[in-house]
């Protein structure tokens, strides 16, 4: 009685694990300085995302609340003022005269704070900067919806020559954003 075994390959040869390998080496050679990119290019939309929140909350907040409300800076570093975050401030004392007036204790603690906070922003990506050109580390918005001054906010990273974004803020407290800003 004969009997006929029929061998079937289990596994790779080592010319097929090592050509594998190879491939996947060549590929990954091609995209990980893409990935790069793209983790800084979503680092320049997150930032400027995340400020624009901020500039919409404090405008709406002055407006609903009938008061000053202040964005500022968590760095006082001339070339990346916004870049570690901000602080945006609900200022109490609605009419300046130092006293807790009716409807002035937003947060209900009793007493005339000099601030009450409304939202700390820290930005979780060290990757961009967020430079004024004009150094300015306060914007204030007033109850009527409009801010105390013009400005602009640059947002890059440390690719030069690269598209970053402007956010650029109107007298009437409006924003515009640029997405084909060219960094310095």
């Amino acid at each position: 009685m004969k009997t006929d075994f029929i061998y079937k390959q289990a596994g790779l040869t080592l010319l097929e694990l090592m050509a594998t390998v190879g491939i996947a080496a060549i590929l990954a050679a091609f995209a990980l300085p893409n990935f790069s990119i793209m983790v800084k290019n979503n680092c320049i939309t997150t930032s400027s995302n995340s400020i624009i929140s901020s500039f919409h909350v404090a405008r709406s907040e002055a407006v609903k609340r009938q008061a000053t409300v202040t964005i500022t800076a968590a760095s006082a570093d001339a070339t990346n003022e916004w870049g570690t975050g901000w602080d945006v401030t609900l200022d109490e004392d609605r009419n300046n005269n130092g006293a807790l007036d009716s409807g002035e204790d937003y947060n209900g603690n009793g007493a005339l704070d000099a601030a009450a906070l409304i939202r700390t922003v820290s930005l979780g990506c060290n990757l961009t900067t967020i430079d004024d050109p004009d150094d300015l580390t306060t914007f204030v918005y007033q109850p009527s919806g409009f801010i105390d001054r013009m400005g602009t906010l640059e947002v890059c990273d440390d690719r030069t020559a690269e598209n970053g974004s402007v956010i650029s803020l109107s007298a009437t407290g409006r924003i515009n954003t640029e997405s084909d800003f060219v960094c310095p």
